[in-house]
């Protein structure tokens, strides 16, 4: 999946999709391929999910809703690329230095502050 979803050249990668098969492809995926993967639960605001996009230097976004429009109003791009039910986005941003082999950055809802 990941080769069909052209991710070699993501630096770190977020997911928003409800669970299930494409999901859970598109992690193990990103596992297998040491890209660090960012869960992004739909139920995050905006601002939680700039917060979450920016702090991690997430680049490319896989999602099972390509056409909500947070996605643009945080910088991402739809591609052409459609594989497995889920679509890629990106946007340019500066990359984020992580402890070597972080595999996932998991942000919780952040109740009291950000996420």
């Amino acid at each position: 999946m990941l080769r069909s979803l052209q991710l070699d050249t993501a630096r770190v990668v977020a997911l928003a999709a409800d669970n299930g098969q494409p999901w859970l492809a598109a992690d193990l995926a990103c596992l297998g391929a040491s890209k660090p993967c960012v869960p992004l639960p739909h139920f995050f605001t905006q601002t939680q999910m700039q917060w979450a996009v920016d702090s991690a230097g997430v680049d490319t976004l896989l999602t099972d809703q390509p056409e909500l429009p947070v996605w643009h109003s945080i910088g991402f791009k739809p591609t052409e690329l459609h594989a497995s039910g889920l679509w890629r986005l990106s946007r340019p941003c500066d990359a984020v230095m992580f402890p070597a082999g972080t595999a996932k950055i998991t942000f919780t809802s952040g109740s009291t502050g950000n996420p």
